[in-house]
């Protein structure tokens, strides 16, 4: 029995390295051997495990191809849905200064994600904008005091006394 595996064996190695051959062409012929059944039962099941481990390692790697595009439509569906939120948080910003007069960039600084966090930093920010006042504030003695004297302008005084006089209240200028 063993021998007549082999010969299945050789067989089978020969019927898958050999072209098709013609339906025409006798086969018995060129073999010169019968085959019983269960030869040609193992003969059988052999081509048709390894046309399932075929299969099967086809399907494998068509399994890790899917994980790897569920992957990336995961990765783009999470980026997308970032972009959409990004925008809509742009779009609230935008709306919510032109709605109270403020800078559009420094109300996008601000916190908040929501339109209704975006509105209440744009009215805070518009409160805080109306009390500072646009115009610097100086006081009238700033206004009216003398600039400070300098050596030139000591030098400059024609009366000797005042000028001595001058001279000793701004000794530091002249050290």
């Amino acid at each position: 029995m063993p021998e007549n595996e082999q010969a299945a064996e050789a067989a089978e190695q020969q019927d898958s390295q050999a072209p098709e051959r013609p339906a025409a062409e006798p086969q018995g012929e060129t073999r010169g051997r019968t085959f019983g059944q269960d030869e040609v039962d193992a003969i059988v099941k052999r081509r048709i495990d390894k046309q399932a481990a075929r299969h099967a390692e086809e399907i494998e790697g068509l399994r890790s191809q899917l994980a790897e595009a569920e992957e990336r439509a995961k990765a783009a569906s999470t980026e997308a849905e970032s972009m959409r939120a990004a925008k809509a948080r742009a779009d609230a910003v935008a709306e919510a200064a032109k709605a109270h007069g403020v800078d559009a960039e420094l109300l996008a600084m601000m916190a908040g994600d929501t339109a209704e966090a975006i509105g209440a930093n744009a009215e805070a920010l518009a409160a805080k904008m109306r009390a500072v006042p646009a115009y610097p504030v100086t006081s009238d003695s700033a206004v009216l005091a003398a600039p400070a004297p300098s050596r030139e302008s000591i030098a400059g005084i024609a009366d000797p006394g005042e000028r001595l006089a001058a001279i000793a209240s701004n000794l530091h200028l002249y050290k």
